[in-house]
């Protein structure tokens, strides 16, 4: 009872989808049958459903045409993937996690799981596949699972606006049916007190892929009391310590050859740092050590590679986290 209640769960926290097949016609959105693909609505997780496993040249099922036998073909060809960054390093072979798109379509089912034939009962990501086996006990989404809650989320961060340093981390939300009217526009009101002196600006990150109605307006008020609007308020020190993982994008990013990564944990952690190949080839080990509680910034000097993607992820304790960065020579 226990693990049909977590898979559940895990859905609410984000594996649901609009996808449909209808008279043998393949759909996506909420505007009914048939619809016009203008005015209709994904879901995050739509924005990150591929059908090329080969992680990043992948292409959205969004972006096909909606109401179309070519869409239909493909949501049931089996050959369905999530395309999220930390999903495909989790995922361990360095492919795209497969999704359940069986040759016959299962409404409810379909697309919104991942994969039984892949990840088989006793796996430790087979709770979000669609079936359970008999007395198969299972209390965790699993890497692969968690990964990808993970990528349909998004943060706010305070940068420098001269380094590009990130000064504090705010927000990390995963969207869920039950926040998205609490998420859908919020106002913040930072203290920037016992920051360094210098200009500083909010950036949104999120790792959805597509057309998403994302949007970050820098709107400043220095008498809030007579505002018609409530906002969040976030009091950052500059010099207090993190009380968060975190793993910043790189800087200057595209680079050539140099570029500077930061990260913060917030307690004693043994820490590595790795850059990855677009084929999940380790190139590069740039920490292995045992860190104190505080902030890093590290240099990577990519002169000996060639063009290209690369991905950097860091593991501290139980937190992992990996982002993209492109070499231009």
């Amino acid at each position: 009872m226990v693990t049909i209640i977590l898979h559940e769960l895990t859905h609410g926290l984000g594996y649901l989808n609009s996808l449909d097949v209808n008279n043998n016609l393949g759909y996506w959105g909420f505007e009914g049958y048939p619809t016009n693909s203008t005015a209709s609505y994904a879901t995050i997780y739509d924005r990150f459903v591929v059908k090329d496993r080969y992680y990043p040249n992948a292409d959205l099922l969004i972006n096909e045409s909606n109401g179309s036998l070519e869409l239909k073909v493909d949501l049931t060809s089996d050959t369905i993937f999530f395309n999220g960054d930390n999903a495909w390093i989790q995922n361990g072979r360095y492919h795209l996690p497969k999704l359940y798109a069986p040759e016959t379509w299962n409404p409810g089912s379909s697309i919104a799981h991942l994969d039984e034939n892949t990840y088989l009962p006793g796996n430790s990501n087979s709770l979000m596949t669609p079936g359970t086996d008999y007395a198969e006990v299972i209390h965790s989404p699993g890497e692969v699972g968690l990964a990808i809650l993970k990528d349909m989320g998004w943060t706010i961060k305070l940068v420098n606006a001269n380094t590009d340093e990130v000064a504090g981390s705010f927000d990390q939300i995963t969207y869920t049916k039950e926040n998205l009217d609490k998420y859908d526009n919020i106002n913040y009101q930072v203290d920037c007190s016992g920051i360094e002196s210098g200009d500083y600006y909010l950036r949104l990150v999120t790792s959805v892929v597509g057309d998403a109605a994302y949007n970050l307006a820098n709107v400043q008020n220095d008498n809030p009391g007579l505002a018609k609007r409530s906002y969040q308020n976030i009091t950052f020190k500059g010099n207090q310590t993190p009380t968060t993982y975190d793993l910043s994008q790189n800087y200057p990013n595209p680079f050539n050859p140099t570029t500077i990564i930061n990260y913060q944990v917030p307690q004693n952690s043994f820490v590595t740092l790795k850059v990855y190949d677009i084929l999940g080839r380790e190139v590069a080990t740039l920490v292995n050590d045992q860190k104190t509680q505080g902030r890093y910034s590290v240099n990577f000097d990519a002169s000996r590679l060639a063009s290209g993607v690369y991905i950097y992820q860091v593991r501290a304790n139980d937190f992992v986290s990996s982002k993209k960065m492109m070499l231009i020579k």
